[in-house]
């Protein structure tokens, strides 16, 4: 369950420079994978140059580390690039 949904809807419908996404999935479920991964190369093609944006995620760390790897080829400064990796999922 994401504890801050409710929070992070808000946040975006307030400000115009904040953007939620809830991504979903079951222990073991590739799709989790997939889904982080399809997010991130949605994030690179809608801002291709990342140098001047802060990036919050959280997962399980084998699915946080492929996405991390693309978002920080793309100028994103690892300083802004926040995880919170979740140990059991």
């Amino acid at each position: 369950s994401h504890y801050h949904a409710n929070y992070c809807r808000s946040l975006a419908d307030g400000m115009e420079n904040f953007r939620y996404t809830a991504l979903t999935g079951r222990p073991g479920n590739a799709d989790a994978t997939r889904d982080m991964l399809d997010v991130s190369q949605q994030i690179v093609k809608d801002y291709p140059d990342l140098s001047e944006h802060v990036v919050y995620s959280n997962g399980p760390p084998a699915i946080l580390s492929d996405a991390a790897r693309l978002l920080v080829a793309h100028r994103l400064d690892e300083h802004f690039l926040r995880i919170d990796q979740l140990q059991r999922f």
